[in-house]
């Protein structure tokens, strides 16, 4: 009997503490954080604009300090499970790590303008569109396409025949090629 009115009490404990947490997250925003193009990270509440405007608002956990950022502000994002990273202004949610990154396009700010201080400062961003599939290899960003997908493969892959064997039998669907990336990675 006690053991049950133990599991009893801890049980409605951790729901009051739960909806305590659920009640603290501003109306729109999911927990998350970001890390400065000065590679310091804060932890805090995100409301993502980035398809839109390729922007974030971000209100610091411990400040409650409520700040605007644009991708060429930051190198990455972690919105609850989802993570990003941020490169010439662009974000791109990142699929799968290891020797090779594979990304995928989820802002487009070429000829954005962004101040610093009074100047305007045009984005150049990336190539590509939203939804484009990258590679991040050795500090260079790749997009992967039909052009370019049999080079990526035979370059990129190169040396592991189960990852080759598997990058050629997607068919065209490159999210596909996901699969092959994650077996290349998990292999050295």
């Amino acid at each position: 009997m006690k053991s049950k009115i133990l599991l009893v009490t801890a049980t409605l404990f951790l729901l009051v503490f739960t909806s305590k947490a659920q009640n603290n997250l501003p109306d729109g925003y999911s927990l998350g954080s970001v890390t400065l193009s000065n590679g310091i990270t804060y932890k805090g509440f995100i409301k993502e604009k980035i398809k839109k405007d390729g922007s974030v608002t971000f209100i610091d956990e411990t400040t409650k300090d409520k700040t605007v950022y644009c991708g060429i502000q930051l190198n990455a994002i972690s919105i609850v499970t989802d993570n990003f990273m941020c490169t010439n202004g662009d974000f791109f949610k990142i699929i799968s790590t290891g020797k090779i990154v594979f990304l995928q396009k989820q802002s487009d700010v070429a000829g954005k303008i962004m101040y610093n201080g009074p100047d305007p400062i045009v984005l150049s961003g990336t190539t590509g569109n939203i939804g484009n599939y990258y590679a991040y290899i050795n500090n260079t960003l790749s997009i992967i396409n039909k052009k370019t997908v049999t080079d990526f493969i035979n370059k990129e892959l190169m040396g592991n025949a189960l990852a080759i064997e598997k990058a050629n039998s997607i068919n065209g669907d490159i999210a596909k090629l996901q699969e092959a990336v994650e077996i290349y990675n998990g292999s050295k």
